[in-house]
């Protein structure tokens, strides 16, 4: 990831941070997403699909797989940095 890009996303996590008392440097998560139990095979390959290609919308990678951190790798047949078990 490019500096510039990295700079920016520390900047948000920050500012946001500053708005809750419970944050003492940076706010990652938002609370408006609820637990969802995933007790379905669809509904848990709806979330990773989902989670997967957040990297090619944000334009952050071209496609899901080329993210460095990500299981994408590994449900396209790759090896990412944790061995993962796919469900797929």
């Amino acid at each position: 990831m490019p500096a510039w890009r990295q700079t920016g996303i520390l900047y948000r996590f920050r500012y946001a941070g500053k708005f809750d008392n419970r944050v003492k440097t940076h706010k990652f998560w938002q609370e408006t997403n609820p637990a969802i139990l995933l007790d379905d095979s669809i509904l848990i390959d709806q979330r990773i699909n989902y989670t997967h290609e957040n990297r090619v919308c944000a334009l952050i990678v071209f496609r899901a797989e080329d993210y460095l951190y990500s299981s994408a790798r590994d449900y396209a047949g790759g090896k990412g940095f944790v061995k993962v078990q796919t469900t797929l």
